[in-house]
């Protein structure tokens, strides 16, 4: 069963304000860390145990995604040479693991631990759009341009189902604690709720 809301615009531009007004109350003299990357990046995240950032944007097609520690912002690795730029990053709520969504239509998977890649998911004639880990991080969903969500088994590394919507292009997604419902935004202002088991 999939549900629709549909978010006012009016409330769109109050988050964004909010937003942009935590962003410089926050900066204020409380800027504690600051890279400057070679080119814009265009994803990033943090890890669980808030240790680790990891962002995109450095080089043109070498070092694209760098892994920093978050305290000092020192590069610990880098990683995911000779691909282009990825457009989501996120790590595993539970393990060492990274994830990069939308280069050259392969989903990669890292080890930050040992600096190991552990996997190179192939999208078949379409981009991965991001991606998203269950809270027990046994689970990940990965959203393509074809509007479907693939649930990838993160320890045996296969696809264990696929979900398919219709229509609209959808832009982001996340995962329920109880892995019920999965959810996803849509470009055209949307968001759309799916209960996994009454699909």
């Amino acid at each position: 069963m999939i549900n629709s809301l549909r978010l006012p615009q009016y409330g769109a531009v109050l988050v964004l304000a909010f937003h942009i007004f935590a962003y410089q109350t926050t900066a204020l003299g409380q800027e504690k860390l600051k890279i400057k990357a070679e080119r814009p990046g265009v994803a990033l995240a943090i890890s669980g145990d808030n240790t680790l950032l990891a962002y995109s944007g450095k080089g043109f097609r070498e070092r694209q995604i760098v892994v920093c520690d978050l305290e000092t912002g020192k590069e610990v690795f880098a990683c995911g040479e000779n691909e282009s730029m990825a457009c989501s990053l996120v790590f595993s709520p539970t393990k060492p693991l990274l994830v990069g969504v939308g280069g050259s239509n392969i989903l990669n998977i890292w080890n930050v631990k040992d600096k190991s890649h552990l996997l190179a998911l192939k999208g078949v004639s379409t981009a991965f759009r991001a991606a998203a880990f269950s809270r027990d991080g046994k689970t990940l969903a990965i959203l393509t341009a074809q509007n479907t969500v693939s649930l990838l088994d993160v320890e045996k590394r296969k696809v264990i189902d696929t979900i398919r919507w219709k229509d609209g292009i959808r832009t982001w997604i996340d995962i329920s604690p109880d892995n019920k419902w999965i959810a996803v935004a849509n470009s055209n202002g949307s968001v759309s709720v799916l209960d996994v088991e009454k699909r």
